[in-house]
């Protein structure tokens, strides 16, 4: 997969322009004729796997899934594939000082409904952090990115080793080498971060 990058996604589908990319080269964000733009990302099988299982029509139907909405476009070869996503506001980008009291709770009470509700249904995401949390324009609903790390899971009790996540995001014990760590509390010692960055204002 080394010679796939963005510039091969101008290929991808005829009415799409590229605009400049972001810092990730399997990320970019387009515009079709409609002057709507829209994020495309490469993602593996296995990030695919878990984002076809939170978005089956079952699990849509439920209110806590907080899962980012996705269309496939093609696939790519050596197991990759092409998604669209709806552009929306990283958390990275709202100013949280300008939110109002209720807003900011209703931030959080998305966050924690929306990671209980993964780990429900055995999926602990592992790269939590502002930059994979995403609002919609209105600031009214909250939407969950990136499931490149995500691992499949039965619950609190199973174990993973080895690093998973972002450096400043991860809980302590992912920090130990070798040590053995619940992927789930993992996950719910980066919810508090979340959390705080919301509350830290």
């Amino acid at each position: 997969m080394k010679n796939v990058n963005i510039p091969f996604l101008f290929a991808v589908k005829t009415g799409v322009d590229l605009l400049p990319p972001l810092q990730h080269r399997h990320i970019a964000i387009a515009e079709n004729r409609l002057y709507e733009k829209f994020v495309l990302k490469i993602v593996d099988r296995d990030e695919l796997a878990f984002m076809d299982f939170l978005s089956s029509p079952q699990m849509l139907l439920d209110p806590r899934n907080h899962t980012v909405p996705f269309s496939h476009v093609t696939g790519i070869g050596y197991g990759k594939t092409v998604i669209a996503m709806p552009k929306l506001l990283p958390l990275d980008d709202i100013s949280l000082f300008s939110l109002q009291t209720a807003q900011c709770y209703n931030l959080i009470r998305q966050m924690v409904e929306g990671f209980t509700f993964l780990h429900a249904h055995g999926v602990a995401h592992m790269d939590l952090k502002s930059a994979n949390i995403v609002i919609d324009t209105s600031l009214e609903r909250l939407y969950i990115i990136d499931f490149g790390l995500a691992h499949k899971v039965k619950g609190p009790e199973d174990t993973l080793s080895g690093f998973r996540g972002t450096k400043q995001w991860v809980a302590p014990e992912i920090e130990e080498n070798g040590y053995a760590y619940s992927a789930i509390r993992a996950d719910l010692w980066a919810v508090g971060e979340l959390i705080r960055t919301v509350l830290d204002v």
